[in-house]
């Protein structure tokens, strides 16, 4: 036998902090099923110098309690029995029976251990904390159960114990889907089942526990796969083992994703017990795992070759004269068992599980937490600790425990090819002076070297074994609350998320382009915020949208209150309005192109912010308000008026995918768009003083499509609409959605003498003796408005009422002399009619898009 001698070093100071990678400061953990339970906690310590705040939840409603880890420290949080899993807590509790353990800020790092304990029957795991991206595969967060076979036949007349898995959700709307591996796999508590080759589907929110059972069977190799981290805890209420041997105890671990598995393992004895069980399984087809063991008292190696593919496992006993060495073509897991108390013929405890670190799992410093004894009155256990360092690493630092100097004989383990690839060694604590109840502290001097640690414990009739720490590389996750930490830059409000904080603003402000300092919404700042929306990407196109959704009330708010006052109006007002209209028609088809839609209530909610706000720019107080009457002040209040007549195309686009009518109403204006099934020869009422009527059978729709008369009332709104005219009416929208082709290319070749639409005005108040004259108001191709026009028109009066009729299908007015006033020409205005028909191809080409 070749042997090495460490230094073990024992002392009363405390050790260097290690790697963030043994600990966490998120956990969302369960207690899992026991047979008889006596007391269910966790114990909490932390590797860090300064002291730790951490807070335990039970429950998602349940209060956060207030704890301090310290370094040195063991501290005890004792969970109340109706949150350990069992048939009756369920059905009184359902699946709230989280626990979610938090360090406060949660980037600090702590060590927990959860332990469900019974006089006879006992097991422990390694909490892992919440786990980032880089434990995903290209399935998501893949997890495998393990357990062992039900116990003999002869044995159910007496027994009914369980195999378990329990999922806990980390996150809200997690998709998860489950596929058994044994023949019966059902809820606890209810009879529902899943068979072998069907797959189970359910998206469960925050602090959801959902458990599992296996009545018949092995569930080794269930599969479970998220789209966001979850924690699986796995293992049997209590388990024969062998299952022919008595006694039977608790199994549980927490288990890793398979993206954490690893491909080279040492596989130590228990060195008080004459062996151990040890289970390997698998996550792809076609792994092949080379199984080395080397005996104590010679040279030779035993060498077998194990074929396992997707969800298959191989368990097998290994008598503790043997040291292994595992390697795998494909990343397992491993874990190791305590065996039943009959089959070492003593009282050395029953089986216990625990996972085994892959050399892809170790560190170099290790903290401890060996629980002795439940309560004065129980025995204690008795803890062994095995230790194994890789062959590189052995010749690079001293092995060191809690500072006290003591010779230490590791032992050779073996590939198979006969080269030493690391050495093990035993260490029992009880030989040190150290209070069992405190952490141990392990390390290994020298820099970058690591090695691996397990340790177990047992008394008569119970038992439980631990992984001393599994260094998971890839991101550790906590859901760090920077608004409770003051760690943001709000300028208002802060909001916490899953990966960050977004900021808000207080009623009447908005987020500048830095998305955390609020401005107050005015007139100066509203260009800022809609050239914010100038450039549409995949990752702004939802903000992009937030900020569109948001603009409105605060517009409307704003505009309410200067018109309320008695200052003059800025005509920039209505400039900003078109302009944001028009982005707003470019952020809705841009981000479409993204597949970022408004849902139906948010467009409706779109829909009515715009009508609002134009209701307000339209109403008589606003107009009488405007400034002046130049040029620049006349084309901002047609801007407007043009931007509603667009936005009655959106409101028919939507009615031609729905039936009946939709009406928007604010202030003077009304916006209505209704399903008709013809134009042709068909009249249509408009309010109680206006009616459209098409007159000639030219005018042809499509019978298969859906047609939609959109009528708009915009007011009083004339004299704003021209810098010399007194106007004082009514202005009134017509439009016909889909573009109907005879009306837009045919009609335009007709007869001077051939008028298919007509428009009538009735309870028209004017004095008889001045003239009246239907124009169209003319718009250049980019917008800009030409003015007054009557090509086209044709004038009929009669008494109160007036007979307007086209020839042609681009916009046009109507103007009716009613108030007396004198002017030049045919173009003496006192009341005028704004009436559009169809739209430029341009428009309705934009629209089909959004």
């Amino acid at each position: 036998m070749h042997e090495s001698t460490l230094v073990l070093l024992v002392i009363s100071a405390l050790v260097p902090c290690f790697g963030k990678g043994l600990g966490g400061g998120e956990f969302w953990l369960a207690l899992p099923p026991n047979y008889q339970v006596k007391e269910s906690y966790f114990l909490v310590t932390t590797d860090e110098n300064d002291d730790v705040n951490f807070t335990v939840q039970v429950g998602r409603n349940g209060v956060e309690l207030p704890y301090v880890a310290v370094k040195g420290v063991v501290t005890k949080v004792t969970i109340n029995e109706r949150y350990v899993i069992n048939a009756s807590n369920i059905q009184n509790m359902g699946n709230d029976l989280a626990i979610l353990i938090k360090a406060y800020p949660c980037y600090r790092n702590l060590i927990v251990y959860g332990f469900v304990e019974g006089r006879y029957t006992t097991d422990a795991f390694l909490a892992l904390p919440k786990l980032g991206f880089g434990h995903r595969n290209t399935n998501g967060y893949e997890y495998y159960a393990v357990s062992v076979p039900d116990h003999d036949i002869d044995r159910l007349d007496r027994y009914t114990f369980y195999g378990y898995l329990v999922i806990v959700a980390s996150e809200g709307n997690t998709s998860i889907m489950v596929s058994p591996s044994v023949e019966t796999f059902t809820f606890y508590n209810t009879n529902f089942s899943i068979l072998p080759g069907e797959t189970f589907r359910k998206v469960i929110q925050q602090g959801d526990v959902i458990t599992f059972r296996a009545p018949v069977g092995d569930l080794t190799g269930s599969a479970v796969v998220s789209d966001k981290p979850i924690t699986v805890l796995s293992g049997h209420e209590c388990a024969f083992i062998p299952s022919n041997k008595d006694a039977c105890d608790m199994l549980v671990e927490q288990i890793p994703p398979t993206a954490s598995w690893g491909f080279k393992f040492v596989l130590t004895p228990l060195g008080d017990r004459l062996a151990s069980g040890f289970k390997f399984i698998a996550h792809k087809n076609s792994t092949f795992l080379t199984l080395v063991c080397s005996y104590r008292n010679a040279s030779a190696n035993n060498i077998t070759h194990i074929l396992l593919n997707a969800a298959q496992h191989d368990f097998r006993i290994i008598p503790s004269e043997f040291w292994c060495y595992v390697t795998a073509n494909v990343s397992i897991l491993v874990l190791q068992f305590g065996l039943g108390s009959q089959y070492y013929d003593d009282e050395k405890g029953d089986p216990f599980m625990m996972i085994v670190p892959s050399f892809s799992q170790l560190d170099n410093n290790y903290t401890l937490m060996v629980h002795q004894k439940l309560s004065v009155n129980d025995k204690a256990f008795v803890p062994t600790i095995n230790v194994y360092i890789p062959e590189n690493d052995f010749n690079l630092g001293s092995l060191r425990l809690n500072e006290m100097y003591q010779n230490l004989s590791f032992f050779p383990i073996k590939d198979s090819q006969g080269a030493v690839v690391a050495r093990g060694a035993h260490i029992d604590p009880s030989l040190y002076s150290h209070n069992l109840n405190q952490p141990f502290f392990v390390s290994l001097t020298g820099r970058n070297t690591k090695f691996g640690i397990t340790y177990y414990a047992s008394r008569r009739e119970s038992s439980y074994g631990l992984p001393g720490g599994l260094n998971l590389k890839g991101d550790s996750f906590c859901d760090v609350d920077e608004c409770k930490e003051d760690l943001h830059n709000c300028s208002q409000r802060c909001i916490n998320t899953v990966s960050g904080f977004t900021c808000s603003c207080y009623k009447g402000y908005y987020l500048g382009s830095d998305d955390t300092l609020c401005l107050m919404f005015s007139l100066e700042n509203i260009y800022d915020l809609i050239n914010q929306l100038s450039n549409i990407t995949e990752d702004n196109a939802e903000s992009s949208l937030n900020i569109v959704t948001m603009l409105y009330p605060f517009m409307l708010e704003s505009l309410q209150l200067a018109v309320s006052d008695n200052a003059t109006l800025p005509f920039k007002l209505y400039e900003a309005y078109g302009l944001l209209y028009k982005t707003v028609v470019n952020v809705r088809r841009q981000t479409a192109d993204f597949n970022v839609l408004l849902s139906s209530e948010k467009d409706g909610e779109l829909l009515t912010g715009f009508v609002d706000i134009a209701g307000v720019l339209l109403s008589p107080e606003a107009i009488v308000k405007l400034e002046n009457k130049t040029n620049a002040a006349v084309s901002s209040v047609s801007t407007v008026v043009a931007s509603v007549e667009t936005l009655a195309i959106i409101v028919a686009s939507s009615v031609t995918r729905s039936n009946g009518t939709k009406t928007y109403t604010s202030g003077d204006i009304r916006l209505e768009a209704t399903r008709v099934p013809t134009f042709s020869n068909a009249s249509f009422l408009i309010d109680e003083n206006v009616t459209v009527e098409f007159i000639s059978d030219s005018i042809k729709t499509d019978e298969k499509s859906s047609n939609v008369l959109t009528t708009v009332s915009l007011g009083k709104i004339g004299n704003a609409l021209s810098q010399d005219d007194e106007v004082g009416a009514n202005v009134v929208s017509i439009q016909i959605y889909p573009e109907i082709s005879s009306l837009a290319s045919d009609l335009g070749e007709l007869p001077d003498n051939t008028f298919p639409v007509q428009i009538r005005f009735t309870d028209v108040e004017s004095n008889f003796s001045l003239p009246v004259q239907c124009v169209f108001y003319e718009y250049m191709p980019d917008g800009t408005p030409v003015g007054w026009s009557s090509r086209g028109m044709r004038t009929l009066r009669r008494n109160s009422t007036v007979y307007c009729s086209s020839n042609h299908l681009t916009s046009f007015s109507v103007l009716v002399n009613v108030g007396g006033v004198k002017f030049d020409s045919i173009t003496e205005l006192a009341l005028r009619y704004f009436s559009y028909i169809g739209c430029a191809l341009s428009i309705i080409c934009l629209l089909l898009t959004i």
